[in-house]
């Protein structure tokens, strides 16, 4: 189960991906917001689609565990869902739940990373997926995919770079998770029943090159 608020990009590499990795399938998309860009790629590959309506947070999160309850994922997989969730949530989401957050966490949380990297002396970015946990940002860390800051470079072509990078490390943990090598037991990530460092697994764009087989000739048009 994907959730989102807005293009989709995320959502449109993970539908992609459950083709050519055929280790996981897609049982439903979820937005808050009724025109986001994400259900299309959704309906385009005839994925269910629902939306969550509603003026408080409330009523969005009530909706939200009604289709959990009736659609039973496996993977709650967050791709760009704008919505801080309530710990009612979290609370029943900690073991099944992933994020993916443009910045190598613990740095720059939140909101406006590419702005907040590009004024500071960081030399590398990229972005961090990790399962939730009641903190924002904050849950156990599964991998990292970082590139260099070649400055100089707008936010806006950052993001286009991260962006890119998301799209091949994201499609893989969510592999990884559905193949089982990738494990979560008491607040510890295990790699093929290893423990992974609290720091991630770490990637760089050359090694996502190698392990991911999709061609990224678009990605290197942006450095």
């Amino acid at each position: 189960m994907i959730l989102l608020s807005g293009a989709g990009s995320n959502c449109a590499a993970i539908l992609a991906a459950q083709a050519q990795f055929k280790s996981f399938k897609v049982c439903a998309v979820l937005s808050d917001t009724v025109t986001a860009g994400g259900l299309e790629f959704a309906r385009a590959a005839r994925i269910p689609t629902y939306s969550l309506p509603g003026p408080t947070q409330h009523i969005r999160e009530t909706a939200l565990l009604h289709y959990i309850e009736q659609l039973k994922p496996d993977l709650i997989v967050l791709a760009g869902y704008m919505r801080i969730l309530s710990s009612n949530i979290t609370q029943h989401l900690t073991q099944n739940c992933l994020n993916i957050h443009p910045s190598l966490l613990p740095h720059y949380p939140g909101l406006k990373t590419h702005q907040r990297v590009l004024a500071s002396n960081h030399q590398q970015h990229g972005c961090s997926v990790h399962f939730i946990n009641e903190s924002l940002d904050a849950g156990p860390l599964i991998a990292q995919a970082s590139l260099p800051l070649q400055r100089p470079i707008t936010a806006t072509q950052l993001a286009q770079q991260v962006k890119a990078l998301e799209h091949l490390l994201y499609p893989k943990i969510i592999h990884w998770c559905a193949t089982q090598r990738i494990r979560l037991k008491a607040q510890t990530v295990y790699f093929d029943h290893q423990p992974v460092p609290a720091t991630g697994l770490q990637f760089t764009l050359d090694t996502m090159i190698k392990k991911c087989s999709k061609s990224i000739d678009s990605f290197k048009s942006l450095i």
